[in-house]
C-alpha cells in the first residue's frame, strides 16, 4: 500500500514536471517575440523619451520572465537550480517605472531605502 502511494506520487511529480516543462516552453516563445519587439521599438524611439522608457521597461521584464521560464524548465528536466544573490534595492530600482506605470492611481507606492542596512 506505501509503494503504491509512493508511486502515484512520482507520477503525479512527473505529470506536473512535463506540464510546467510545456508551459515554459510556450511561454518562452512568447517572451522572445516581447524581447525582439522591445529592442526595436527602443532602437526606434531615440527621439521620443517616453515611449523609449516604456520600451527598455518592457525589455527588463521579459527579461525577467525569461529568467523565470530557465528556472521553469530546469525544474521540468529536474536540474538542479544555481541560487544566486540578489540585492532586493536594486530589484525594486529597477521595477519603479514599470509599478508606477501599471498600478492605479489610487495605489500610492512609496520605495524608502536603508543605505546603512
Amino acid at each position: 500500500m506505501a509503494l503504491e502511494a509512493r508511486m502515484r506520487q512520482s507520477q503525479r511529480l512527473e505529470s506536473i514536471g512535463k506540464l510546467t516543462g510545456g508551459v515554459a516552453h510556450d511561454f518562452n516563445n512568447l517572451l522572445t517575440i516581447i524581447i525582439g519587439n522591445s529592442e526595436v521599438l527602443i532602437d526606434e524611439s531615440a527621439e521620443n523619451a517616453t515611449t523609449r522608457e516604456l520600451a527598455e521597461l518592457s525589455l527588463v521584464a521579459a527579461s525577467r520572465g525569461a529568467e523565470l521560464t530557465s528556472q521553469l524548465l530546469a525544474f521540468a528536466r529536474r536540474q538542479p537550480l544555481e541560487p544566486q544573490l540578489v540585492a532586493p534595492s536594486e530589484l525594486l530600482r529597477d521595477m519603479k517605472g514599470l509599478l508606477r506605470k501599471t498600478l492605479t492611481p489610487e495605489i500610492e507606492l512609496e520605495f524608502v531605502s536603508d543605505a546603512g542596512a
